[in-house]
């Protein structure tokens, strides 16, 4: 379909659909999804919404004065924001919200002792692809990051951020190569390191570290894990491994247990989705909350980026880059 072509963008103004899926570049999806409001019974925003936090709010404020006019029932639309990371661990999703009662987990978040710290990363080697250029200014912060927070979101307020501490937040990007071997700079950040803390729902303070970004290291590395008093649980996020969690109790030797349904990205999703899964158990489902909170966290880091940030060659060892890249604090 060509939406320049006058018969399509007719047709397209005209039909209605049970399911939307908003996977366009994400300084588009308000502008995309907004089209589809009273058209459509479900729209879903693959991200928090937007890229830029002002269209974000605004978008939220109308889906919300939505909800009031309809006194109660059910809107004509829903809208739901979706993060396909979030879908990767739904079943520890699911399983904390029935604390410590989960046969497929087997009450193991309660046998970890109380949440201490929580590690992650989400590192590809590869360096931004050419064909994502574009779409990706806003950095790896902005793409990759937000897959972090609506993971965290499960067991942290995120509202705490600003006023909880932040110990060190390292920004960077790698030098890009193109076709010609000339050396063409990446308009975003491709790097960054977190340090901070936050509260959990419980309201004790939790360590939070990791990293994201692209072009960084050999091999790709993804990963998150809940670090209790007495063990820990680490999910795999790689495409092979995101069936997988790997569980440590006490002195007890590591062991993997298969606990997840859905194993890659956006694709698995929709197939999971067009089953019919998704009525039952929300995967992936963030609250318009949660995704104006994420937009808020990583607009405010955003806005501190300075102009001029170090650079690294692409494959850079993580621990190199993070201690060369630019310091933010707060």
């Amino acid at each position: 379909m060509n939406l320049n072509d006058k018969s399509d963008r007719i047709w397209y103004n005209h039909i209605r659909a049970d399911i939307v899926l908003v996977l366009v570049p994400d300084y588009a999806h308000v502008e995309v999804a907004r089209q589809w409001i009273k058209r459509s019974t479900l729209i879903l925003v693959e991200k928090p919404y937007n890229r830029e936090f002002d269209e974000a709010e605004e978008f939220e404020d109308l889906l919300n004065a939505m909800a009031n006019q309809s006194g109660g029932h059910v809107p004509t639309t829903w809208v739901c924001p979706f993060d396909h990371y979030l879908a990767k661990i739904a079943e520890y999703v699911f399983n904390r919200e029935k604390p410590f009662l989960s046969h497929s987990m087997g009450g193991l978040i309660e046998r970890i002792g109380g949440l201490i710290r929580i590690e992650f990363a989400i590192l590809e080697a590869g360096p931004v692809e050419e064909w994502r250029r574009e779409s990706l200014q806003a950095g790896m912060i902005y793409d990759l990051f937000s897959h972090v927070l609506a993971m965290l979101y499960v067991e942290v307020d995120l509202s705490t951020f600003s006023y909880f501490r932040v110990n060190r937040i390292a920004v960077a990007r790698h030098e890009n190569a193109t076709a010609e071997g000339e050396r063409q700079r990446f308009g975003g950040d491709t790097f960054a390191y977190f340090d901070f803390v936050l509260s959990t729902y419980s309201g004790r303070s939790v360590s939070i570290r990791g990293s994201v970004g692209k072009g960084v290291g050999e091999r790709d590395e993804k990963y998150l894990t809940f670090i209790g008093e007495t063990g820990w649980i680490k999910c795999d996020l790689t495409p092979h491994g995101s069936k997988h969690v790997l569980i440590k109790e006490g002195d007890k030797d590591a062991m993997e247990k298969p606990i997840f349904g859905i194993k890659g990205g956006h694709i698995e999703f929709v197939e999971t989705l067009l089953a019919g899964k998704y009525i039952e158990e929300p995967i992936g489902g963030l609250t318009g909350k949660a995704a104006i909170e994420i937009l808020k966290i990583m607009n405010k880091i955003r806005n501190k980026i300075p102009a001029s940030i170090h650079e690294y060659p692409i494959g850079t060892d993580k621990a190199e880059i993070a201690a060369n890249s630019t310091d933010l604090r707060f």
